[in-house]
């Protein structure tokens, strides 16, 4: 019975030391400011941080001119060209049987000394498999003591050139306190530099909504996840910038260059205002910028901005029609409105849509065939889909004529969606 007693003793004492070890130990939660701690990204179709962060390569079938000869093997080289922070960096894919991937790691213009990564095959969403290599590790800073930028590619499993695309290996994670509420933060090494800090650049190209650069993301709504959407407010992971909006109030956003520490301190910014026309019209308007993220879904009108650079990313314009019909255009190229600044104490104008202006995109295929394409262009230079919907309902196919110089028409038809 003694014996009993004291193993039951000496197990709770044990469990005891435990959940105090557990206690003490657990970083305590600050207000404003916290440390962040790497972690694995895993899938990047799952992972919502990895939305913003991947990047997308061409392929090129040239050897480019930096690139004096290739690793040993090479047999059917295809080429790309990856962003790391201000500049560029060569890459080749091996495109034979044996798939391999491998990159100018010194920047010394040589290949033959590099390393190849092998091609895995992997499942990364329903049944589609793809290629993956790495993960690629690469110093950025003037010497091995710097941090690096790790990554993995992916490609399609075809022995054809194909796009190439990256996505970061790890991001930084942490938890702070803001008005004694806690939030999860997270950045990620987006411009693949090995180091946080500098903000988003714009103009940023639209075609696959990557905005390039360090991204930071912010748990608004403390449900445990980071939410990613560019049409909605509850968007919750953005591009690195100078401050994020929580409500009403701003916070400046500062990361340390090493990652390892995030703060988020209230700020004042000071505001100039943004003005939209026509009046009837209702907007949606996703904006990227240095100052802010920013999304409106709401009638036309004037919204105070922090003053600062900004880019529509696929605003959508909603216009009534006295037939009680709502139309709606959405923009595949923003016109001024892709990069513009507002500046405090002052209003920055636009007018979108009508009166529209209708042109026609002509191009000559490979196969001696020829394209025409509707381009439906509004005032502030945006262009729309010529795929627009009046009560959601697309419009019926349009109609055209080609005629020559005397009216004779030589060709009657419709355009075809797609």
């Amino acid at each position: 019975m003694t014996k009993q007693r004291w193993a039951i003793l000496a197990g709770g004492i044990i469990l005891g030391g435990g959940l105090l070890w557990l206690i003490f130990d657990r970083e305590a939660i600050e207000e404003g400011w916290c440390t962040l701690k790497p972690k694995a990204v895993g899938n990047p179709a799952t992972n919502a941080l990895a939305t913003l962060a991947w990047q997308v390569l061409e392929p090129e079938l040239s050897r480019p001119n930096d690139i004096s000869d290739l690793p040993n093997g090479f047999s059917q080289a295809c080429y790309y060209r990856m962003k790391t922070g201000d500049t560029g960096l060569a890459l080749a894919m091996d495109l034979s049987s044996t798939e391999k991937l491998s990159f100018d790691a010194d920047r010394d213009g040589r290949l033959s000394g590099e390393q190849c990564f092998p091609a895995r095959s992997v499942n990364l969403r329903s049944d589609v498999k793809r290629q993956q290599y790495g993960p690629i590790s690469l110093r950025c800073g003037p010497s091995d003591a710097g941090e690096a930028a790790v990554f993995y590619a992916i490609s399609p499993p075809f022995s054809q050139p194909s796009i190439l695309s990256l996505y970061p290996a790890f991001y930084r994670v942490g938890k702070l306190r803001i008005d004694g509420r806690v939030h999860k933060v997270a950045v990620v090494d987006g411009d693949y530099d090995g180091r946080f800090g500098p903000l988003i650049s714009l103009p940023v190209p639209t075609r696959f909504r990557l905005p390039g650069s360090d991204i930071f993301a912010i748990d608004i709504n403390r449900d445990g996840k980071f939410e990613t959407s560019l049409y909605s407010r509850t968007n919750e992971v953005m591009p690195l910038s100078r401050m994020v909006r929580l409500g009403e109030s701003y916070y400046a956003v500062d990361v340390s260059a090493d990652g390892s520490r995030l703060a988020l301190t209230k700020a004042q910014p000071a505001f100039g205002r943004l003005a939209i026309e026509p009046p009837d019209a209702k907007v949606q308007l996703k904006l990227w910028s240095d100052a802010a993220d920013q999304f409106f879904s709401c009638d036309a009108g004037t919204w105070d901005l922090p003053a600062g650079t900004y880019q529509a990313i696929d605003p959508v314009l909603s216009l009534p029609d006295p037939n009680r019909g709502l139309w709606v255009f959405r923009v595949i190229d923003a016109g001024r409105l892709s990069l513009f600044t507002v500046r405090p104490s002052e209003t920055t104008w636009f007018r979108m849509g009508p009166p529209f202006t209708v042109t026609a995109d002509v191009h000559k295929n490979a196969d001696g065939t020829v394209s025409i394409s509707p381009v439906i262009t509004g005032c502030a230079g945006e262009r729309y889909q010529a795929d627009f919907e009046r009560n959601g309902r697309r419009a019926p196919d349009r109609t055209f004529k080609i005629v020559d110089e005397k009216g004779t028409v030589l060709v009657a038809d419709k355009f075809q969606y797609g």
